[in-house]
């Protein structure tokens, strides 16, 4: 079994060669019932809306402090 990765790792975007950005989010990170594999779940509403945060800060080179 593979230890779990940090939510900052999780957070972290790689560049793909087309210039998107990817984050592969582990199957611990899973809302998904515990009698099934974390693959059959979903991620988190929270990480979601923290990947679209991050990504969007990192396409558009925004630096903190940003205010919502």
């Amino acid at each position: 079994m593979t230890p779990p990765i940090s939510l900052d790792a999780a957070l972290a975007f790689q560049i793909l060669d087309d210039g998107g950005l990817s984050a592969p989010v582990p199957g611990h990170f899973s809302n998904g019932p515990s009698s099934l594999a974390p693959e059959k779940g979903f991620p988190f509403g929270g990480l979601l809306a923290a990947l679209c945060a991050q990504s969007m800060r990192q396409g558009l080179a925004l630096t903190a402090p940003l205010r919502t």
